[in-house]
C-alpha cells in the first residue's frame, strides 16, 4: 500500500543542500504527518467505533494537502508524492454516486421526488460547503491537515476547500482500502469495515 510518511522519510532534492538543517526541516513533516493521522483516527474512532477496528495505510496521504507538496516541488524537493488530490478525487466520486443512489431510491419508494430536485439534494450534499460542515461535524475545530503555511499564516486554520477536500480524500481512502481488502480476503467489498466505515461518513454528508 501506499506510505506517504515514508515517502517524505525518503525525499530527495535535485540541487544541492547547502545545509542539513533544510533536509531535517523536510523530513520534520513526516513527523507531523504521522502525528496528524493519529489525531484523524482518534476522532474517527469517537465518530464510529467501528474505526477501531479499521487498519487504514493512507491516512497518511489523506492529510497531506496538495499545498505542501506542490511548495516542496517548486523548492526542488523529489516526492514522488501526490498529496490528498488524487483520493480526493476518488472520494468525490464515491460520494456523488453513494447520494445519487440513496436519493434515487428514497425517490423511487417514496415518491414525490423530480428529478431536478435529486440533482439539488446531490449537489447540497457534495458541495464545498457542506463537507466543509462535515469535517466540522467530524473534528470539530481541531486542525489535521497538513499543508504549507507562510510566516503571516501563523496558526490560520485550513480553509473550507482545504477541509473539503479532505473529507473527499478520507472517502476515497476508505474505500480504495476497501479494495484491497477484498481483493486479499475474498471478501464482498461491501462487506469490509472500510467500506462500511466510507458510507458512515457519506451519509453524514447527505443532505436528506
Amino acid at each position: 500500500m501506499y506510505d506517504v510518511v515514508e515517502k517524505f522519510k525518503n525525499m530527495t532534492f535535485t540541487v544541492p543542500v547547502p545545509k542539513m538543517s533544510a533536509q531535517a526541516r523536510y523530513r520534520a513533516f513526516a513527523n507531523e504527518i504521522e502525528e496528524r493521522a493519529l489525531a484523524v483516527k482518534k476522532r474517527l474512532i469517537e465518530f464510529d467505533p467501528i474505526f477501531l477496528s479499521v487498519a487504514m495505510t493512507v491516512l497518511g496521504a489523506c492529510v497531506v494537502d496538495e499545498s505542501l507538496v506542490a511548495y516542496l516541488t517548486s523548492n526542488h524537493v523529489q516526492l514522488g508524492c501526490p498529496g490528498n488530490k488524487c483520493l480526493a478525487f476518488l472520494g468525490d466520486s464515491f460520494l456523488s454516486l453513494y447520494v445519487a443512489t440513496e436519493t434515487f431510491r428514497h425517490g423511487m419508494t417514496e415518491g414525490g421526488m423530480s428529478g431536478q430536485q435529486m440533482q439539488k439534494v446531490r449537489e447540497n450534499s457534495t458541495c464545498e460547503a457542506r463537507l466543509n460542515h462535515v469535517y466540522g461535524v467530524i473534528f470539530g475545530d481541531e486542525d489535521v491537515i497538513v499543508r504549507w503555511k507562510t510566516v503571516a499564516d501563523g496558526n490560520k486554520p485550513p480553509s473550507p476547500r482545504q477541509r473539503a477536500e479532505f473529507i473527499e480524500a478520507l472517502i476515497g481512502g476508505l474505500y480504495w482500502e476497501a479494495q484491497f481488502v477484498a481483493e486479499n480476503t475474498q471478501m464482498d467489498v461491501t462487506d469490509t469495515e472500510h467500506y462500511v466505515m466510507c458510507e458512515s461518513i457519506c451519509n453524514t454528508c447527505h443532505q436528506k
